[in-house]
């Protein structure tokens, strides 16, 4: 079959069903521009009958605005006439003349604090200078105590040079003779004498040795006490003195505390009368309050009364409005129902136009398959003519036996089979797309009735729709018209209104007196609690004092009695010290006098 034939049928077929579509959906849009022109051409002859009746109800608006804006005005200013209440200038008064009042007993305190602060500074002035001079006096001490310690050397050593001296002496005349003399009973007598002479010597020096340990002893145990003394008169001083400046320092809280007693008794009076104040203030307020609600609900009252009677012409002028307007739209849908039917005439055309030509697309589509299947057997037949001659056993013979004919014929009868059995697959296709395409040109005409049954469908619907929309815009209307015609009434409940604003006013005014009850009572209660923490800090401060003077007292007696200890415990140890030199020199004359 020609293909080039075939797509010009293909061509022409496409061709027709989009021209046959342009055509239709062109009348469907002539017709429907046309109803649209017919709407357009009666909307503005409406316009000009409504816009007259909108611009009465305009003119009746403004008026009805100027009038409300000027109420509004009034009301506005009522309401931002509100006053604050403001007590700090009234405070800082009362403040001012209460410090007037309470400063010549501020003065007297201050006085007296500053007294207070100059007899401790006194008193720690004296410690200072009692503790330099004890320690320029310790100082002292110890200077002549290392003097007589040195002194006490010096002398002992010149007393023992001069007893040892002496001793050489005594025994030297006998040494002379001794060597003179050679008598051994001489000799004898002269070593017996000159022994008791060197032992009589040691002993004087050990008795020398002696007396100045028992100067040292002395000297040192006096020192210790000298000293201990001094600490101990230090300490008793510096405990004297804490007591003394205890005694003044609580004499200045007693002050301290006075003065806090007195200021928190002036601040609780101004305290007590600024509440006094807020609350006559709150009263005033609330009083000028409700005068200014009632005056706003006299002018609510009037707006409401010239908004009835302003809406009242407004509705009477929109009524006449809503009338013509109605009777408009009900022409209109009249108008736009007819729209619907040339609608589902054009879906019928145009679908009818689609499955029509979509049958001839299958079948033309059914001649382009079996033409490519009968295309691709004569090409195949051409093929196989044309390969064999570029066999090289079919362009000649071989040069040795057997000859190629035998073969030549295998291959054609093995062509032959295969040809044979590719027109049965062709015959095979060409039944199967006959059956196949009549039932796709089955399924299309199917498809056809089922959108015939939907068309009828929608058109009704296209119907209730319309009837719907009538049924609404008579229902809109009337219901419009019957609020409307509701006329706002002015008996509104403005006598009810002014008793629940003075019953809300004497409402507020009993919580002012409440919270003025409430904030006077804590107020009484932070001032009693304030008085009692002061006799609470000061009775703390009493007992502490107490204590304080009582461990003060057994310091002292502590201190006196450690002196007391101190100076024997030394005394013992410097006497224990004393007999070890005392023992130590015995054993060093007996030493001595063995060697002799």
């Amino acid at each position: 079959m020609d293909f080039v034939e075939l797509e010009k049928q293909f061509t022409q077929l496409s061709r027709d069903c989009f021209l046959k579509l342009s055509e239709a959906e062109s009348r469907l849009r002539k017709a429907i521009d046309e109803k649209f022109q017919e709407l357009e051409a009666n909307l503005e002859k409406e316009a000009l009958v409504l816009e007259n009746f909108e611009q009465e109800i305009g003119k009746e608006m403004a008026s009805f605005r100027t009038a409300l804006a000027e109420i509004k005005a009034e009301i506005q200013a009522l309401k931002t006439t509100e006053e604050g209440i403001y007590l700090d200038e009234l405070e800082a008064q009362l403040t001012r003349e209460a410090e007037t009042k309470l400063q010549p007993f501020l003065s007297e305190q201050k006085k007296k604090k500053a007294d207070l602060g100059q007899k401790i500074s006194v008193l720690k002035r004296e410690l200072a200078n009692f503790h330099k001079e004890n320690n320029m006096r310790l100082i002292e001490e110890e200077k002549h105590f290392k003097n007589r310690e040195a002194e006490f050397l010096r002398r002992l050593n010149i007393d023992l040079e001069r007893k040892n001296e002496a001793n050489i002496k005594a025994y030297s005349e006998y040494e002379k003779r001794l060597l003179l003399t050679d008598e051994e009973e001489e000799i004898a007598e002269l070593k017996e004498k000159i022994k008791e002479i060197r032992i009589a010597g040691i002993r004087e020096l050990k008795k020398i040795k002696e007396q100045y340990a028992f100067l040292q002893f002395e000297n040192r145990l006096e020192f210790r006490k000298f000293s201990e003394r001094i600490i101990l008169e230090n300490n008793l001083k510096a405990e004297e003195t804490k007591f003394r400046v205890r005694a003044l320092e609580a004499e200045r809280r007693k002050t301290d505390l006075e003065t806090e007693s007195e200021r928190q008794k002036a601040a609780f009076e101004i305290q007590k009368i600024l509440l006094e104040r807020e609350r006559d203030a709150e009263m005033d307020k609330n009083k000028r309050l409700l005068e200014n609600e009632l005056a706003i609900l006299e002018l609510e009252r009037k707006a409401a009364e010239t908004e009835a009677l302003s809406e009242q012409k407004r509705n009477s002028l929109g009524a006449e409005y809503r009338k013509e307007a109605a009777k408009y739209d009900q022409a209109k849908t009249a108008v736009r129902a007819t729209l619907g039917d040339a609608l589902s005439a054009n879906a019928k055309e145009t679908a009818d136009l689609l499955v029509n030509h979509l049958q001839a697309y299958v079948k033309l589509f059914k001649k382009i398959m079996l033409s490519l299947l009968q295309e691709i057997e004569e090409e195949s037949r051409a093929a196989h003519g044309r390969f064999q001659e570029y066999l090289w056993i079919a362009r000649r013979g071989l040069p040795e036996e057997p000859a190629p004919k035998h073969v030549l014929n295998e291959f054609a009868r093995l062509a032959e089979e295969n040809f044979r059995a590719r027109k049965q697959i062709y015959e095979d296709a060409s039944a199967f797309l006959g059956r196949e395409i009549a039932e796709i040109i089955f399924r299309i005409r199917n498809i056809n009735a089922g959108l015939s049954v939907r068309r009828a469908q929608l058109k009704e619907r296209e119907k209730n729709l319309f009837l719907g929309l009538r049924s609404l815009l008579e229902k809109g209307y009337r219901e419009i018209e019957a609020k409307k015609s509701k006329q706002a009434s002015v008996r509104s409940e403005f006598k009810q209104k002014q008793f629940l604003l003075q019953k809300e006013a004497a409402r507020r005014n009993a919580e002012i007196t409440d919270e003025y009850n409430r904030k006077l009572a804590r107020l009484k209660t932070e001032n009693a609690a304030f008085f009692e923490a002061l006799k609470k800090e000061e009775r703390g401060s009493i007992r502490d004092d107490r204590v304080f003077a009582k461990k003060s007292k057994k310091r002292q007696r502590e201190l006196k009695r450690n002196f007391s200890v101190l100076i024997a415990q030394y005394e013992k140890e410097l006497h224990a010290a004393y007999k070890n030199e005392l023992k130590k020199n015995m054993n060093e004359e007996r030493e001595i006098i063995k060697q002799l």
